[in-house]
């Protein structure tokens, strides 16, 4: 059983299960097409903390041809078909198991012409590399939603600047460049007592703005404002971003319409 979350977690599932009642329901009548549900950190399926389904439990409810089960953790993965095989109604479901990083399994990631889905990513922490969601954009075909690790991040980006390269390369892989050290900080309205350039990181709601436009830059459609989620301290955790690949714009504004409807 996995033991973390907090309300938000609950109001995250909420979201995502809004968003597939409205996708399978636009797509029931297009049969031609073979809808795939892809959860990229799917766990065990479980939430003992919160009393809760998980995602993957969450998107059997729905009529996708196929689902795509991923974690690294044998265990979770082991619990989940566990939990799965509880259910009656899912034990004829075409799923398919994947005991890997995301990473990997994301660059092999083949879909043919007539398949559409949603991808679900949420990530445990920052391992989502920049070059995975490159590649979910390029399928043309998926519908995302990303939790991104927004407190993670921040905790990253030193006040001062001075961030260990092993960090460094960590922030680059989740935001896809290096520009990140000159675009999320600016020089210190403060001198410093021995007249050495001084930087000060921008806040939150500006780096949030930097993620957004970087999503933007390989998606054909992002959200107007993420779901910013809180923990019981009101403090920001992530942020819940959805964005979609399909280049056709009808598609695309159809999608925006329903995830921006729910967000808000």
């Amino acid at each position: 059983m996995q033991r973390f979350g907090d309300n938000w977690t609950l109001i995250k599932l909420d979201i995502l299960e809004k968003y597939l009642k409205s996708y399978t329901t636009v797509m029931k009548n297009k049969t031609y097409f073979n809808l795939i549900y892809i959860d990229a950190f799917c766990g065990c399926g479980v939430n003992e903390k919160i009393n809760s389904q998980g995602s993957p439990l969450i998107a059997l409810d729905y009529n996708f041809d196929k689902y795509i089960f991923i974690d690294k953790s044998v265990k979770y993965i082991n619990e989940l078909k566990n939990n799965i095989n509880k259910n009656a109604n899912h034990t004829n479901k075409n799923i398919l198991y994947i005991n890997k990083d995301c990473n990997s399994f994301i660059q092999e990631l083949s879909l043919n012409r007539y398949d559409r889905g949603v991808i679900f990513l949420d990530p445990y922490g920052m391992e989502l590399s920049w070059h995975s969601l490159e590649l979910i954009a390029k399928t043309e075909k998926l519908d995302v939603w990303y939790l991104f690790p927004i407190s993670g991040l921040i905790r990253c980006l030193k006040k001062d600047r001075k961030i260990h390269d092993t960090i460094c390369n960590r922030i680059t892989n989740l935001l896809g460049t290096e520009n990140w050290l000159s675009e999320l900080y600016q020089e210190s309205k403060q001198c410093s007592i021995f007249d050495e350039i001084e930087y000060e990181r921008y806040n939150i709601k500006d780096v949030l703005s930097y993620v957004k436009n970087r999503l933007s830059t390989i998606f054909s459609g992002i959200c107007n404002q993420p779901k910013i989620l809180k923990n019981s301290k009101n403090s920001q955790q992530f942020a819940l971003f959805f964005m979609c690949s399909n280049p056709k714009k009808n598609v695309t504004d159809l999608a925006l319409k329903l995830s921006n409807y729910i967000l808000n």
